[in-house]
């Protein structure tokens, strides 16, 4: 058998500290909580949880109906979009207090959406009036 060489006092494998061992997050199925699906705030304002299919699927049906109810046409232009094309649109930014109500929601197109950005009170050029 092959000897194996010393290491090097630089090669010499640095021990991990020990951590506590992880509890469990869930040990018995009776304290698994279920996420939140629609969180709503003491002045109103709800939050959709876009990470569970629950929310995605609310937050599709809000797009849905917002669309209908403009009867498929563009609420920045004012041209028809189709439901392919459509993107839901905060009225009441996002970034500025985010509010996921139906209130809140306008169909419009994705160019459309990106020019508006995060802007209030929009109205694209050539249709100030």
């Amino acid at each position: 058998m092959k000897q194996r060489k010393p290491l090097a006092r630089s090669m010499v494998p640095i021990p991990k500290k020990r951590l506590k061992p992880r509890r469990k997050p869930f040990p018995d199925a009776k304290d698994k909580r279920e996420p939140v699906v629609v969180r709503v705030l003491e002045d109103g304002r709800e939050i959709v949880n876009m990470l569970t299919a629950a929310g995605r699927e609310i937050y599709r049906s809000r797009k849905r109906k917002a669309w209908e109810a403009q009867g498929g046409l563009c609420a920045i232009c004012g041209r028809y979009v189709s439901w392919e094309e459509c993107e839901a649109d905060h009225i009441r930014p996002r970034s500025l207090r985010r509010d996921d109500r139906q209130d809140n929601i306008q169909a419009v197109h994705h160019l459309c959406n990106a020019a508006k950005g995060s802007q209030q009170n929009y109205s694209p050029k050539g249709m100030e009036g």
